[in-house]
């Protein structure tokens, strides 16, 4: 384990800590993260998914629990995979999910 992941299992108990340390899990783990101010997750993830859904045999997986991004679903590219209950029930959305979810809101 790395000195990082170490120290924050030391310091899990102090809620300043625990939330620099969730700041910085990303990149310990060597997971790329972007922000821009003033604007939401939602439109970095809808740049993103526009931006790769042109380069050729593509597939994206959209993990999210904002039920927002089900406009971003276009078969056969950008599907959406969405929390219904806890981080362990979950459902993946294709066009026809999404429409099958719509119009039980009906």
């Amino acid at each position: 384990m790395s000195l990082p992941f170490l120290q924050f299992a030391a310091d899990i108990k102090s809620n300043t800590n625990f939330i620099i340390y969730l700041l910085y899990a990303p990149e310990a783990f060597g997971i790329k993260t972007f922000e821009h101010p003033g604007y939401e997750a939602d439109d970095g993830i809808a740049t993103l998914a526009e931006q790769f859904r042109k380069e050729p045999e593509t597939k994206i997986t959209i993990l999210t629990g904002d039920m927002d991004t089900l406009q971003l679903v276009e078969d056969p590219v950008i599907a959406v995979r969405a929390f219904r209950r806890g981080v362990t029930d979950t459902a993946t959305y294709d066009e026809a999910g999404v429409r099958e979810r719509v119009n039980e809101g009906v």
